[in-house]
């Protein structure tokens, strides 16, 4: 028998067994669009609300986005006691999480992140938003004035740090 996502029932925890998630571990830096970059990943194990759930091994992380040109915040989610980053799965060598802020605006979205092959320092990170239906009165100052934290559909370029 197996349970909703696709696991054995008598399964209780999916470990990292293999620690391809701690290659993402660290503070990463880029560049994008007069921005700078800042994520910091940790790998946790989510431990489920209900006994019947499964834990996962998987990365959490924080952002940190800078006007390049100013040094100015423009967004800070380490002062938050909730990941704004958080990992889910891998496909092939790409590991999926989802950015979760500012929906009203259509910021969230799912994120692909990989290792480059020939330099496991460098990461391709890559958003597509997940805001499919967005209202321009839902947007603080309009839909056409809102420039959205990460450049959706565009590869930003991180090194480790």
């Amino acid at each position: 028998m197996h349970s909703s996502d696709g696991f054995p029932d008598d399964i209780s925890y999916v470990k990292d067994i293999d620690y391809k998630l701690d290659a993402f571990v660290g503070i990463w830096k880029g560049f994008a669009k007069g921005r700078s970059y800042e994520l910091h990943f940790t790998k946790i194990t989510t431990v489920p609300k209900d006994t019947s759930e499964i834990k996962w091994d998987q990365i959490v992380g924080t952002v940190l986005i800078k006007d390049s040109a100013t040094g100015t915040v423009i967004y800070n989610s380490a002062d938050s006691s909730f990941a704004r980053l958080t990992g889910s799965t891998f496909r092939y060598n790409t590991y999926n999480m989802s950015f979760i802020e500012n929906t009203e605006c259509g910021d969230g979205g799912d994120v692909f992140l990989d290792l480059k092959k020939d330099n496991p320092n460098l990461l391709r990170f890559y958003i597509i938003s997940d805001a499919d239906l967005l209202s321009d009165a839902d947007c603080p100052g309009g839909l056409a004035n809102y420039r959205p934290l990460f450049p959706f559909k565009r590869n930003i370029l991180f090194t480790r740090q």
